[in-house]
């Protein structure tokens, strides 16, 4: 226990206990700039404060640089009657460094010790507290966590199992951790998974030679140097908790049998949503994939300060934090495996995490059970799929990106594998939603879902070239579809869901879209009247068999060359004040401008915006090049955004957005178009490759624009 006696001049003003075990607020404490606070080593609440924040260290964070915001001391939801301590700081563009935008908040709890509190009842009853964590995994705690979950949660946690994968030929193969060997079970059985890191070193695996040694007793024991040290401890911690089976892919899928691995990726929201618990390792990306407090001791972090007779800690990252920075959450595969399992026991570098359907659970803060605070504040992964939507497409659809944005930036050994790894996320949503995919696109809602955007820094995977077969290094999604992209994928809230409580209703210009594959042309179905099994005229179903799933429709369009398509002329812009250069601009307008397009008119005036495409990207007109059209999608209809309305819905919008005029002048030049409630048109920026289209890019123009253009209804066969 650590003992500082002195406080700075602003920290002996706070009553820490008010805090602690007081319901009224006592107010918000500004304790100064990050990096002047962390200068006060001799104050002890000073540096239980830097600790705390620390925990949450980003990337671009430097000693004695960065961060530069003002750090607060109180409760971060101020309307919450829990007593807590808890200090944060907001970053913006404007604190963030050269070269990064956006908005965050940084925010960490310091408790009292829970040792301190067991002889004061009603301190221990009001306060949360934190307990300090041992080098090895409390096994007796996590069976407790397992049977308040499968005694207390219900249905919501114990639902009934999946079964229609018993129809298949195929068994179950699971570890027998008491045999120590592989065993066919049937679908329903009771099982552990596991959800790790593959290493680059070749360890053992189930192959079509080893399958059947691997089913006699103590076969895995006998090859037990050939496991990676995840299964090991995988094993060990099933075994522990009285648990028989135990399901991990590398052994449980036999690797080079092509046909059992399609039905297994196929039941991958089965495999994970029927397991009784899903282990995951949470280490840096560095690290080995071990679950840490198993065979190998944790390193302990915790540091305990007294002050004023209270016995502080800050406490540990927690779950949200420890899965973002670790390699788990870096890769594609194992995203499904996390959202797709019922209860987790995440296993991070200085503790364990559990995670069910109905309560989130730390080791140093195991009695903390505030269903008042937000998601944020009690540090848990919130699940996606967990969301009521009735059955409201919108909602659903919202469902769907928030999955899609979480999956999208993560990195794939195989590009082949975008659908695959994702594909039981599909499976799930098919299911709950009675979804049918084109593609990885939901059809009921197929004229917003095809305008996912990249955001700057996203790229296409790699794409097999002109006669190239497809094979694991190359992608085959159509260029239609976010799989074909890696990195952050966004659908425009602000225009395609609402801004400023102005909700944003969608119509599509597309009487009907096609999907052509190998199984033949098939419509999708959006749910309108007018989706028909009528055949596209002019166009023959088994031509473009060999491109995998084109997208076939009639639509309006524009040749490029009518406009200009270049980089924005901010000195142009309505907003620009020549007296001081720029100064009309706001930060967020020239951040969200930088890798934008702009459309100009054959009079020279912004009427439309192409966003996240580089500069570079757009290729100069030639005459000998590729030629490139603007596709009419579909027309977005909004009532007009007054600045009244955004300040009357100000606290829910974040730190950064746009002011009525920007909200407009980003997509059309207010001097020469004006608002009206239908007047953006959704629009794609294809290019041509002899009969073929490929999809370029998205945005938004003005429909005046687009109306005095000449305009062409073209066959399109999007790949």
């Amino acid at each position: 226990m650590e003992k500082y006696l002195e406080l700075c001049d602003t920290c002996q003003e706070i009553k820490l206990e008010d805090y602690l075990y007081q319901a009224n607020y006592p107010g918000t404490v500004e304790l100064g700039r990050f990096q002047d606070v962390a200068k006060k080593n001799h104050c002890s609440l000073c540096r239980l404060v830097i600790q705390a924040l620390n925990s949450h260290s980003r990337q671009h964070w430097k000693s004695g640089i960065y961060p530069v915001e003002v750090c607060y001391l109180g409760r971060y939801n101020e309307k919450s009657n829990r007593p807590v301590l808890e200090v944060w700081f907001n970053s913006t563009s404007e604190t963030l460094p050269d070269g990064m935008w956006g908005h965050s908040t940084t925010l960490s709890q310091i408790l009292p010790l829970h040792q301190q509190l067991v002889h004061d009842a009603s301190k221990a009853r009001t306060s949360a507290c934190a307990q300090l964590v041992g080098e090895k995994v409390d096994i007796s705690r996590i069976r407790g966590w397992m049977k308040s979950c499968a005694s207390l949660h219900g249905p919501n946690c114990n639902p009934h199992k999946l079964h229609f994968s018993e129809n298949l030929d195929l068994s179950l193969l699971l570890v027998d951790v008491r045999r120590m060997r592989l065993a066919e079970c049937g679908w329903a059985s009771r099982y552990v998974a596991l959800s790790y890191v593959w290493g680059s070193s070749q360890s053992l695996k189930s192959t079509k030679a080893n399958i059947h040694h691997l089913q006699k007793d103590g076969a895995v024991r006998e090859l037990w140097g050939e496991l990676p040290q995840a299964i090991k401890d995988a094993i060990e911690l099933t075994d522990a908790m009285g648990e028989t089976y135990l399901w991990v892919d590398a052994l449980c899928i036999i690797q080079d049998d092509n046909r059992s691995k399609a039905v297994y990726i196929a039941c991958m929201n089965q495999i994970y949503g029927n397991a009784h618990v899903t282990l995951v390792t949470l280490n840096d990306p560095s690290a080995d994939s071990a679950l840490l407090g198993v065979a190998h001791s944790r390193i302990l972090i915790q540091s305990p300060v007294e002050i004023n007779g209270l016995h502080l800690v800050p406490r540990l990252p927690q779950l949200s934090t420890v899965e973002q920075y670790s390699a788990w959450s870096c890769r594609a595969w194992t995203f499904q495996e996390g959202i797709l399992s019922r209860r987790c026991l995440y296993f991070a570098e200085h503790q364990v995490f559990w995670q069910c359907r109905t309560t989130y659970q730390s080791e140093d803060c195991p009695d903390n059970h505030d269903q008042d605070a937000s998601d944020f504040v009690r540090g848990r992964k919130t699940n996606a799929l967990e969301r009521e939507t009735g059955n409201d497409v919108r909602r659903q659809f919202n469902v769907y990106e928030s999955l899609v944005k979480q999956y999208s930036p993560r990195a794939l050994t195989f590009p082949a594998d975008s659908l695959s790894a994702f594909t039981g996320v599909l499976s799930a949503m098919a299911e709950s939603f009675s979804w049918n995919f084109a593609s990885a696109l939901p059809e009921p809602a197929f004229d917003l879902a095809l305008l996912w955007r990249p955001m700057f820094g996203a790229t296409m995977r790699p794409r097999p070239f002109s006669g190239q077969k497809a094979g694991p290094l190359v992608c085959t999604s159509p260029t239609w579809c976010w799989t074909a992209w890696h990195g952050n994928l966004f659908w425009d809230p602000w225009r395609l869901g609402s801004f400023a409580a102005q909700r944003v209703s969608l119509k599509t210009e597309v009487a009907s879209f096609w999907i052509q594959d190998f199984g033949g042309l098939r419509p999708i179905r959006r749910g309108r009247a007018n989706d028909s099994d009528v055949e596209i005229a002019g166009y023959k179903p088994g031509e473009h068999t060999a491109i995998g799933c084109a997208l076939v429709f009639e639509a309006k369009t524009i040749d490029t060359e009518v406009y200009n398509i270049s980089a924005p002329r901010m000195d142009q812009c309505a907003l620009w004040n020549s007296e001081i250069a720029g100064g009309g601009l706001s930060s967020y307008f020239c951040n969200n401008m930088s890798y934008s397009l702009w459309i100009y008119d054959d009079a020279g005036q912004h009427c439309g915006t192409f966003s996240s495409l580089g500069r570079d990207s757009w290729p100069k007109q030639r005459k000998d090049g590729p030629r490139h059209d603007i596709v009419l999608l579909s027309r977005s209809s909004q009532d007009k955004v007054t600045q009244a309305a955004i300040l009357h819905f100000q606290d829910h919008l974040p730190l950064e957005y746009p002011s009525d005029r920007e909200y407009y002048e980003e997509i059309f030049d207010t001097r020469h178009y004006r608002y009206k409630n239908d007047w953006a048109l959704n629009v794609m920026l294809v290019r041509w490759e002899n009969d073929l289209v490929e999809r370029v890019t998205v945005g938004q123009m003005h429909a005046d624009a687009w109306k005095e253009a000449h305009q062409k209804s073209k066959l399109i066969t999007l790949v």
